[in-house]
């Protein structure tokens, strides 16, 4: 359909019933969205239908999650092992006087 026909998107500017320049404008209109440009950041053409496209987009998600929750956890242990690290010092310190 034509995209400029709908209201919402109005500013596109491209050719009616183009499917490259109709998916360059959502995916800078995507891309807009964004609060920070993240280097882990995919966006995906597909369609729902597309079972091969849909497992390469479940993926990426999957790999995503599993990379920040890897992170966090190892931010979290570097706190706690520098936190420990301290108190074995006093420790030991006290200890020896």
């Amino acid at each position: 359909s034509d995209i400029a026909a709908q209201r919402e998107f109005s500013d596109y500017a491209g050719p009616a019933k183009d499917f490259n320049h109709g998916v360059a404008y959502f995916v800078q209109k995507f891309k807009n969205c964004l609060v920070d440009e993240l280097d882990d950041s995919f966006i995906h053409v597909t369609c729902a239908t597309d079972t091969n496209n849909m497992e390469v987009v479940l993926d990426s998600a999957r790999a995503i999650i599993m990379t920040d929750n890897l992170k966090r956890r190892r931010d979290s242990l570097k706190y706690t092992n520098r936190g420990t690290l301290k108190k074995s010092q006093r420790d030991l310190a006290a200890q020896a006087s």
